[in-house]
């Protein structure tokens, strides 16, 4: 079984043998904007039919608690879709039909389908962590980090990410530099072309030790300076590079969702590193990116004609070699 939640949309695959479960919650950048009212959550299950279907299941015996019984399915493929609305109502559609409101039997976040006699037939559960909010369409420009709370980005930007810097880094970082223990510097650990650290020269794998003039350069005070600043401020900046320090002066742009928002999933590039304090060549720069899907797919099609190709020639040839007759014995000896 698998699942996933994300805001206003939940899908849940429900197998022959089994029912809903409830799935971890993760947040999408793009979320805010892709329902349109009424905002629902959905959820779709199909079941598999086996090649003969077999007769109805009985109904297992009752517990009190129909949601602890085994769903009572029919063996037959069905398309099942679950839609929690902002008004803390819910609607169950089976084969694109409406299920009849008396057949639906919900508590919390717990959903099961009956039919006339009252077995259930199917469980369509909601994730433990869905609320009527998450029914709500986001403003937008809204933004959720992984762990669902609302990002309020800054005025300003540098156009790259910072992080600690990693231990192998500071294993090789002299403590002249900066504090021992590395708590005093930030990590460049990507740097997005054309916007203010790149244009300040400022590259991937650079470790910050001063920021305007403080030799705390941490993160977290880095960003606290970006925070209280405002598109066009300076801020001044002491990197090192390949064990050299040089100075780097930044010119803060105003904030833009398209470079510093990554979708959920989305895995940054890694850019290589370098011993020179000089950029890396063009022959060992990032490679380019990946071909586009069309692409990929017409290159995969013409690779598929040349083998079919190939497969047609030497069908040809083995028909036309015909195997000799195998000599018979010799009656006389």
């Amino acid at each position: 079984m698998r699942a996933s939640h994300a805001l206003t949309l939940c899908s849940i695959a429900i197998l022959a043998a089994g029912c809903a479960s409830e799935g971890p919650e993760a947040s999408a950048p793009e979320a805010s904007a892709a329902m349109a009212e009424p905002a629902v959550a959905e959820a779709t299950s199909e079941q598999a039919a086996p090649a003969a279907a077999p007769a109805p299941v009985a109904a297992a015996p009752t517990t009190g608690d129909r949601f602890a019984d085994a769903p009572a399915r029919d063996g037959k493929a069905h398309r099942w879709e679950l839609r929690a609305f902002a008004d803390n109502h819910v609607e169950v559609w089976m084969d694109s039909e409406p299920v009849p409101a008396e057949r639906i039997v919900r508590d919390g976040n717990r959903v099961a389908v009956v039919d006339a006699g009252g077995t259930v037939i199917e469980r369509l559960d909601m994730p433990a962590s869905w609320t009527p909010q998450h029914g709500a369409p986001e403003a937008a420009g809204t933004y959720r980090t992984l762990d669902g709370k609302v990002l309020v980005p800054p005025a300003t930007m540098l156009g790259g990410r910072l992080e600690p810097i990693p231990a192998a880094a500071l294993a090789h970082l002299n403590a002249a530099h900066t504090a021992a223990d590395g708590s005093h510097c930030a990590y460049v650990a990507n740097v997005i072309g054309g916007l203010p650290l790149d244009q300040a020269g400022v590259q991937a794998h650079d470790v910050i030790v001063a920021v305007n003039g403080s030799p705390n350069a941490s993160p977290e005070e880095v960003r606290a300076v970006v925070r209280a600043a405002k598109p066009g401020d300076v801020i001044s900046f002491v990197v090192l590079r390949a064990g050299q320090r040089r100075d780097a002066a930044v010119t803060l742009a105003a904030w833009d969702p398209k470079h510093m928002v990554r979708r959920v999933g989305e895995v940054a590039p890694q850019v290589p590193a370098t011993a020179s304090t000089e950029p890396l060549p063009a022959a060992a720069a990032p490679a380019a990116p990946a071909a586009a899907p069309s692409d990929e797919l017409a290159a995969a099609r013409k690779r598929i004609a040349e083998l079919e190709q190939q497969v047609r020639k030497e069908d040809a040839v083995h028909r036309a070699i015909r195997p000799q007759p195998a000599p018979q014995p010799n009656a006389g000896k």
